[in-house]
């Protein structure tokens, strides 16, 4: 998928690097130098916030979302999984009601909160030497 966005960009031979969507120069990509020229470029975009504020067209009562997507300068082609506002949690306080979760019948009646315990006692967990941390597997 990842290469078949590049080409349709038409960025030219790699490496490539995008900041708000343009393009850095090659002379840019220098690994020494690549750390201090994106803080500049964050920098420089800071402005526009800034002056927004000072201008009295954006305060902590404005959701920032739209007012970026108001912009002139801004595409609006939304993308729902970046820009959605509504956070989605996996509420895992149920306990499995389902001991065969490969009996689908019954898994498909279950609702989101008995799915998610269903799944959630079956999954496995590897815990590397010498350490606290949990992937699942």
């Amino acid at each position: 998928a990842g290469a078949n966005y590049y080409k349709t960009t038409g960025l030219g031979s790699l490496p490539q690097a995008l900041f708000n969507g343009v393009h850095f120069n090659i002379d840019e990509l220098d690994s020494e130098e690549l750390e201090t020229i994106i803080l500049q470029k964050i920098t420089d975009a800071a402005g526009f916030f800034q002056k927004a504020v000072f201008m009295g067209q954006l305060n902590e009562h404005i959701d920032v979302v739209n007012f970026l997507m108001d912009q002139p300068n801004v595409v609006l082609r939304i993308n729902p999984v970046i820009l959605n506002t509504e956070r989605k949690y996996l509420d895992l306080t149920s306990k499995a009601a389902l001991s065969d979760w490969n009996d689908f019948t019954t898994y498909s009646f279950l609702d989101v909160r008995d799915k998610s315990a269903v799944i959630a006692d079956q999954m496995k967990y590897l815990i590397r030497k010498g350490t606290i941390i949990l992937t699942s597997v």
